[in-house]
């Protein structure tokens, strides 16, 4: 739609110069047309349209990266911290070295 508008600015321009009052009157309509004030109007709307996508496909890509880094850390059953959340926790508590800790694992097994 911008091109369209782009190229009937375009030929109304190098037109304009040789239509006179004794051609019909659409082709004095279209010397006279603002094509580029459409023109201006065509691009400042697609640009807004393209802004408003990347935005929204920014927004989604986000929420689902965030989606995903939850169920990589939690159990889907019970919502809480699974072994690679542990892991991490762990790895975090290790790089500090600012105190000593111990980890006592203790597994329930009701079978």
């Amino acid at each position: 739609m911008v091109c369209a508008a782009g190229v009937l600015e375009q030929s109304r321009i190098v037109l304009s110069g040789s239509i006179t009052e004794n051609w019909p009157p659409l082709f004095q309509w279209y010397a006279a047309a603002p094509f580029g004030r459409y023109l201006i109007y065509l691009l400042v709307v697609t640009f807004v349209f393209s802004y408003i996508f990347k935005v929204g496909v920014i927004v989604r890509r986000s929420m689902e990266e965030k989606h995903l880094r939850v169920l990589a850390y939690t159990d889907i059953l019970t919502d809480i911290g699974n072994r690679q959340y542990l892991q991490r926790k762990l790895d975090l508590l290790d790089n500090n070295h600012k105190t000593d800790y111990a980890v006592i694992f203790l597994w329930i097994s009701m079978t």
